[in-house]
């Protein structure tokens, strides 16, 4: 049959003109083709279609055998071959056979140890071409910018950075978005421009395609098609039902070629390439600061808004992310689905539940590079570096002091509001902490949950059995830069060091009698204010501190009556 439209460009030839002009596209890089859902580019409609039915799950192929669908015609006839059992491309070396070419050309490597994506600078050779652009091993000097001296972690993105200097920015006027290039400004006007005539009845958004409607309209029905067989968890997104699925399965099939990590979805290997690249995509637009994930720079921006836009139900508290919400909601419902399957424990919140199967395990996967030290929890990895880094990235807005972690500086912030929102349901004390409430509750029920594991000692607070734990080991870390004595624990330290220097810094506001330390302060507050908070569970008797309760719960054991 006859082909007489021709591509300038190549020669290849086409029975249509449609098939030209969108064949033209692959040597102009056009992409005029939006998707809805996720803003993802194409240079022709039916490949937008296609790529539709990844969101809405539309599968319009349907195998005459087994009545299996698929979202292409491409995969169908695929398929068919696993029912006529036709495997024509068979590996001379071990026999596998394989429906496709492109399949045997893949496995032919594992053999013949082809590498054929090689690295322009360093050689370094790669089975694949996503492999080779994370490849991280380019010298600096071959990737530093002639104009304004930055260095960029691989060629491509200094090419990228060129565009900048050669060509001047394009701005959309619509949202304010920049581009690099005049023909991306053009494209991206589409999306703009394009009239939307699929309208979302709740809430007013509107679509360029119906199968972006029906997708989009999941997010109000809460519809969940997609039911796990293993756990019953349900899924509206066939996506994240396949992703799921993977963590029964143990099927990790996105592998790291640089650090040989494997996933079980494609988006968290491309998250994880960008360790190695250290690509940032996404910039803040108020502060300039990059991120490698789009939801960390949404999470972000609410520090310059303030904006909490996800509400809870029942006590109105405000937050920035759904997940955050989510697991506040368990405070209220009381739902625990975490169980350790060691030891039965439940837990609301999966990371607590992952953090305390590392106690069994004694997996401790995040190591220090600087020290050697390792962790069970990501958080305290992080917490931990900062001793390294000397970085305090949480400000308080009233005194600008600096703090290493978020919880220090809301604990800090009460000394300034002065507010003790946790109550104890027994007796109405107020905690501006509520660690400080868990460990007073325990006065109540006499709970000792930390157990020394040298004498068995019990404690009813964890900074207790540390105390305790030191005098076993006699470890006195703690030095006085003045007279070098030794402590065993940095609290006891602190108040030695005011023997030196004399100082004494908290003050009664009732008489205004200076104090070294604010144990003092607070033992001699209850002079004033006659409370009484320590009782004898013998005879009832009433204390001011804890050590006079301690003191007089020996007459008892020791059989004297008079009271001092």
């Amino acid at each position: 049959m006859e082909k007489p439209f021709t591509c300038n460009v190549c020669g290849k030839s086409f029975r249509a003109a449609t098939n030209l002009i969108s064949h033209s596209r692959t040597h102009t890089k056009e992409k005029s083709y939006v998707c809805d859902v996720c803003n993802k580019e194409f240079s022709d409609k039916c490949n937008l279609r296609r790529h539709l039915r990844t969101h809405t799950d539309e599968k319009p192929y349907v195998c005459v055998v087994c009545s299996k669908s698929f979202a292409n015609s491409g995969n169908l006839k695929s398929h068919l071959l696993t029912h006529s059992e036709e495997r024509r491309y068979s590996c001379d070396f071990c026999g596998k056979a394989f429906t496709k070419q492109r399949n045997l050309k893949k496995h032919l490597r594992i053999h013949t140890k082809e590498k054929p994506y090689n690295c322009e600078v360093c050689n370094k050779g790669f089975t694949d071409k996503r492999n080779l652009t994370a490849h991280d091993g380019v010298p600096a000097h071959f990737r530093r910018c002639v104009v304004c001296g930055l260095v960029f972690s691989s060629k491509r993105s200094l090419f990228r950075h060129l565009k900048v200097h050669s060509t001047q920015q394009s701005v959309c006027e619509e949202c304010g978005k920049t581009f690099s290039e005049r023909e991306k400004l053009l494209r991206h006007l589409l999306v703009h421009t394009r009239k939307k005539k699929y309208i979302c009845d709740v809430c007013g958004k509107s679509f360029n395609y119906l199968q972006s409607l029906k997708f989009h309209f999941r997010s109000h029905t809460n519809e969940k098609p997609y039911a796990c067989e293993v756990c019953n968890k349900k899924f509206s997104y066939l996506t994240n039902f396949r992703n799921h699925s993977r963590i029964h399965t143990k099927d990790k099939p996105y592998d790291c070629e640089i650090c040989c990590k494997s996933f079980t979805a494609r988006s968290s290997f491309k998250r994880h390439l960008r360790v190695h690249t250290k690509e940032k995509p996404y910039v803040c637009e108020v502060c300039n600061k990059e991120f490698t994930q789009i939801n960390s720079l949404k999470y972000h921006f609410f520090t310059h808004t303030k904006e909490k836009p996800y509400v809870c139900e029942v006590c109105s508290k405000t937050f920035c992310r759904s997940s955050h919400l989510k697991s506040h909601a368990r405070t209220h419902t009381k739902e625990k689905p975490y169980t350790c399957e060691v030891c039965n424990k439940r837990f609301s919140h999966l990371t607590n539940f992952r953090n305390h199967s590392r106690i069994h395990t004694k997996e401790k996967p995040y190591g220090c590079e600087m020290c050697c030290k390792s962790f069970t929890e990501r958080s305290s990895f992080k917490r931990h570096l900062r001793i390294h880094t000397k970085e305090k990235p949480y400000v308080c807005e009233v005194c600008n002091k600096e703090f290493t972690q978020n919880s220090i500086l809301k604990r800090h912030f009460f000394t300034h509001t002065k507010e003790k929102p946790y109550a104890c349901d027994v007796c109405h004390k107020t905690f501006a902490q509520n660690s400080h409430l868990k460990s007073h509750s325990r006065t109540h029920i006499k709970e000792k949950p930390y157990v020394c594991e040298v004498c068995h000692k019990t404690f009813a607070q964890s900074g207790h059995l540390k105390s305790h734990s030191l005098t076993h080991i006699k470890e006195k870390p703690y030095a006085c830069d003045v007279c070098h004595k030794t402590f065993a624990q940095s609290v006891h330290l602190k108040s030695h060091s005011l023997t030196h220097i004399k100082e004494k810094p908290y003050a009664c506001e009732v008489c205004h009698k200076m104090f070294a330390q604010g144990g003092h302060l607070k033992s001699h507050s209850l002079i004033h204010i006659k409370e009484k908070p320590y009782t004898c569970d013998l005879c009832h008797k009433t204390f001011a501190l804890s050590g006079h309760l301690k003191s007089h719960s020996f007459t008892h054991i020791r059989g004297v009556t008079k009271y001092f």
